[in-house]
C-alpha cells in the first residue's frame, strides 16, 4: 500500500494524520510516551479494541501495527466520518444511555487482565505503589502552589474512605474518557467511539462519573434508563470523579519536569475540575 496523501490531523498527547491510500480514507497514530503508552500499554489497548470490533461494537480496531521506528510507536487505523455528539443536556442524556451500551459489550464480551500501570480510581486517593509518596508530592506541589497543595491534600483525606466503600465492587474493563467528542455520529447511529488510552479495569460507576466529569447529572439520568447504578455508587460519583482528578496530580507530580510551565497549566486545570464536582442530584 502506498500513501497518495498525508495530512495532519491534531498534535497532542497523540498525534494523527489522514492518509490517503489505494483508495482507502485511513488514519496514522503516533502514541505518546510515558507510562500510559508503554509496549505493554499500547497492546492492551489494541487487544480490547480487537475484541470490541468482534463483538460488533464501532471501535476502530487497529489495521496494521503496532510499528516502532526511532522509539515511536504507530498504527493504522481506518478512518470514521461523522460528527461529534452535541452538546447540552439532551446530548449528555444520550451519553449516558451510549456509555451503558458500551458496558453491556463489554461485560458479555471483553474478560481481561488490568492493564499494565493502570488501577481502579478506587485507589487513587493516594499515588501509586512504587514511586514517590503521598508526602513527597504534596511537599513538591507546595513549592509550586502552597494553596493547591493544601486542597489536594483536604481532597485526598475527605476521599479516601468513600473510595474505600466502592473497592469491593466488581471490576470491568471501561473506557476511561467517554466524552463527547470521542464519539461519531451519523444520522442518528453511534458509528465510532475513540481514544481508549484512558481504558483499564476498574467499577463501572468510575466510567460514569468520569463521563459525568463532576456535574452533568443527565449523563447518569440516562445511563440509568439502560443499566442500574446501586444507591451507593450514585452517592460515591463524585469522589470517583475526584479520584479521576487526583490521579491525574500524582502523575504530573511525580514528572521531574512539573515545574514546566505546560506541565503546570495542567495542575491549573486540575484545581478548576475539583472546585465542579458535587453530589449527584446535589
Amino acid at each position: 500500500m502506498r500513501a497518495e496523501r498525508v495530512r495532519l490531523i491534531k498534535h497532542g498527547h497523540n498525534s494523527h494524520w489522514r492518509v490517503a491510500a489505494d483508495g482507502a480514507q485511513l488514519v496514522l497514530r503516533r502514541y505518546g510516551k510515558g507510562a500510559r503508552w508503554t509496549p505493554d500499554a499500547i497492546a492492551w489497548e489494541l487487544e480490547l479494541l480487537r475484541r470490541l470490533a468482534e463483538a460488533g461494537y464501532p471501535a476502530a480496531a487497529p489495521l496494521a501495527g503496532p510499528l516502532t521506528v526511532d522509539g515511536e510507536v504507530y498504527v493504522l487505523f481506518p478512518f470514521v466520518s461523522g460528527r461529534a455528539l452535541r452538546l447540552g443536556a439532551a446530548g449528555y442524556r444520550e451519553l449516558g444511555r451510549r456509555l451503558a451500551e458500551l458496558h453491556d459489550v463489554m461485560s458479555a464480551h471483553v474478560c481481561m487482565d488490568q492493564k499494565p500501570e493502570r488501577r481502579s480510581l478506587t485507589a487513587a486517593a493516594a499515588p501509586p505503589d512504587g514511586g514517590p509518596d503521598r508526602e513527597a508530592l504534596l511537599a513538591r506541589l507546595a513549592r509550586l502552589d502552597a494553596r493547591l497543595a493544601d486542597q489536594v491534600d483536604a481532597t485526598s483525606e475527605a476521599i479516601a474512605p468513600r473510595l474505600q466503600a466502592l473497592a469491593d465492587l466488581p471490576q470491568h474493563p471501561v473506557h476511561g474518557d467517554f466524552a463527547p467528542w470521542n464519539l461519531r455520529m451519523r444520522d442518528g447511529r453511534l458509528i465510532g467511539v475513540f481514544d481508549f488510552d484512558d481504558a483499564r479495569l476498574d467499577v463501572l460507576a468510575a466510567d460514569v462519573a468520569h463521563a459525568r466529569r463532576g456535574y452533568h447529572d443527565a449523563v447518569v439520568d440516562g445511563y440509568l434508563e439502560r443499566r442500574p447504578l446501586s444507591a451507593g455508587e450514585l452517592a460515591g460519583l463524585d469522589a470517583l470523579w475526584l479520584g479521576a482528578v487526583l490521579e491525574g496530580f500524582w502523575h504530573m507530580l511525580a514528572r521531574e519536569d512539573v515545574e514546566d510551565a505546560a506541565k503546570f497549566a495542567a495542575l491549573t486545570w486540575s484545581r478548576e475540575q475539583r472546585g465542579k464536582a458535587r453530589p449527584y442530584g446535589g
